[in-house]
This record gives structure tokens, C-alpha cells and sequence, in this order.
């Protein structure tokens, strides 16, 4: 029996909705500056993303879509409009290890760490 494409593709990503890692306190780094940071960068998205209609940039496919040079799922209070959908990207991602993010910010930021 022949394996469909979507199928290769699928076995490559992780079931966002398993994945675990380090999380911040997104509330508590908006006190602490971090300013949502991370939403002004540009994680790819995977299949299983693109399944649930999360918008991706037309010129640029399977990068998330953008406004203003932020994350169209950023609402006016920083907080994301989609968080319990959210791309496997912004999942994996830590702003504790990421050196785009100012030092000062990721030092008051190790102290807002929920889980791992």
C-alpha cells in the first residue's frame, strides 16, 4: 500500500497539542517588559496548523500572517487571540534562550518559568 504525501508530511511534526517545553507566564513577562517580543517574530507554520485555517502569509507561504509587523492573532491587550490553538511554533518557543530577545528582559523572565 502506497503512503500519501500528507501522511510523510504529518509524521515529520509533533501533535502540537502534546508538545511540551518550558512556558513563561506570558501575563507576568508583559509585566515584566518583555512587550510580546516573540509575536513580532515569524515561526513557520505545520500542516496540522494549516489544517485548523490559522492564516499564513500569502507572500511568504507557511509563515504565519502578519499586521504591522506583528502577529495578526495579537490582540490590542498583547495577549493572543488563539492561544489554545496556537502554532506548534509558538508552543516550542522560549524566549528564555532566544539572543533576539534583550538580555535584561530574558534575566527578569527566568523567574516567570511554569512547568518545565
Amino acid at each position: 500500500m502506497a503512503i500519501k504525501f500528507e501522511e510523510c508530511v504529518h509524521n515529520d511534526f509533533p501533535d502540537k497539542y502534546n508538545v511540551n517545553g518550558k512556558k513563561v507566564d506570558c501575563e507576568k513577562g508583559l509585566q515584566a517588559g518583555c512587550k510580546a517580543l516573540c509575536c513580532h517574530l515569524r515561526p513557520a507554520l505545520s500542516p496540522q496548523d494549516l489544517e485548523e485555517d490559522i492564516e499564513y502569509d500569502e507572500k511568504s507561504p507557511y509563515l504565519i500572517k502578519r499586521e504591522k509587523g506583528f502577529c495578526i492573532y495579537l490582540d490590542e491587550n498583547s495577549k493572543c487571540k488563539i492561544y489554545e490553538k496556537r502554532p506548534l511554533a509558538c508552543r516550542e518557543y522560549s524566549c528564555l534562550d532566544d539572543e533576539r530577545i534583550p538580555r535584561e528582559v530574558r534575566f527578569r523572565l527566568k523567574g516567570i518559568v511554569v512547568g518545565k
